[in-house]
């Protein structure tokens, strides 16, 4: 069922990153039947966008990838194409593919899509979430309320919200509080803490920076690389992506010691 979170930082009074992360689990009604390498964040190389979804896997992992692919190839936006337009065609690809679905079973999903308005200092971070309710059988979508003068986490979906939220708040209380390290720190930690059965494995993460497309980013865990929850013996081309740890340490995904010229971080005693 998911657990998902979004955020973003500053640097220097101007927007610095935006991330979006989940879990890697999928189940089917309880913890003993699942799968722990799913896919659930997607992000295009050619637009400043990410999506991510909870609840329902089977329809938003495969429309999502097949929007993704789209707009990677440049058949699904125009180069003209705002944020605004590219969200509204996404939502529309959405809606248009799940009519396709015949005698198929109704579930709850919510995707997520994080995306920039602006390059460089004019960049600033935007995010909806498009939800269906199988009850009603209805579609909503808001776009997230985002404090540009209080960078932090903009929103947390999934069964494990509960656990996630406890988890930030004892990060955000340490001396690294609010920071990007500490998010995603926090967000590892709830995971494996199995406060919540229906979310586990890798973490997996996508970025979008002040230039440039979204970013895959790949996760050690455990001692080892994972890329979009599928676990890798060996990256043939490691340095295709970034690569964190548990503490957003850069690391080298073949040994998971932490890059020359990285940042070093240590977990507070407090948490």
């Amino acid at each position: 069922m998911t657990t998902l979170i979004a955020w973003w930082s500053r640097d220097q009074d101007r927007f610095a990153a935006l991330h979006v992360a989940t879990d890697s689990r999928i189940s089917w009604g309880s913890s003993s039947r699942r799968w722990d390498a799913g896919r659930k964040v997607f992000a295009s190389t050619t637009t400043p966008d990410i999506w991510a979804y909870c609840g329902d896997v089977v329809f938003p992992a495969l429309v999502l990838s097949q929007l993704t692919s789209a707009a990677d190839k440049g058949a699904l936006f125009s180069a003209e194409a705002t944020v605004a337009e590219r969200h509204e065609i996404v939502v529309e690809g959405l809606k248009s593919s799940f009519q396709l679905r015949h005698d198929a079973p109704d579930e709850n999903f919510t995707v997520v899509h994080a995306s920039r308005d602006g390059e460089r200092a004019e960049a600033r971070p935007l995010l909806w979430r498009t939800s269906f309710n199988k009850d009603g059988k209805t579609w909503t979508d808001e776009a997230v309320e985002i404090d540009e003068a209080a960078p932090g986490v903009i929103t947390i979906a999934g069964s494990g919200s509960k656990s996630l939220k406890a988890e930030a708040l004892r990060w955000k209380e340490s001396y690294i509080g609010g920071t990007s390290r500490s998010i995603y720190s926090a967000f590892c930690e709830a995971i494996s803490s199995g406060s919540d059965p229906l979310s586990g494995g890798a973490p997996q993460m996508a970025s979008l920076y002040p230039k440039g497309g979204g970013r895959t980013v790949g996760a050690f865990h455990q001692g080892k690389p994972y890329l979009h929850g599928l676990p890798l013996a060996q990256a043939a081309n490691p340095d295709g992506f970034e690569w964190f740890d548990e503490l957003f340490q850069r690391v080298d995904p073949r040994t998971g010691a932490v890059r020359p010229g990285a940042a070093r971080h240590a977990k507070p005693k407090r948490v």
